[in-house]
């Protein structure tokens, strides 16, 4: 469903619903990862822990990398949203490691658990 949101000039501002839904799902996922995740490991060496600005820097780069990877290979974002931490982990970790920042592609053959 697309709805007009703002006309500016003769260029009406059109917006994807879905997307806006998609997007917001997504931030969600990036800010569990990081509060159930990432930001509970004590390790000194896990680069997630190495103060506020960086880890905002470090949920930025998983919101786009899982946007990337959900526009090139559908992610199932509610049922991995909602997730056991397993999954969370296991999904979101591995889109990291196999995405390519190039093309938004997951290479050498990972899928993630929650794909539509």
């Amino acid at each position: 469903m697309t709805v007009r949101t703002a006309q500016i000039g003769s260029h009406p501002e059109l917006v994807d619903l879905r997307k806006v839904a998609d997007l917001g799902r997504i931030s969600g996922i990036a800010r569990r990862y990081f509060e159930e995740i990432a930001l509970p490991r004590s390790s000194a060496d896990w680069p997630y822990s190495q103060g506020e600005e960086t880890g905002a820097l470090q949920v930025g780069l998983v919101w786009v990398a899982l946007n990337m990877a959900h526009n090139t290979a559908p992610i199932d974002l509610p049922t991995l949203l909602t997730s056991d931490r397993i999954t969370l982990a296991r999904d979101v970790m591995g889109i990291m490691d196999h995405i390519d920042w190039e093309t938004g592609e997951l290479r050498d053959g990972f899928l993630p658990i929650c794909r539509s």
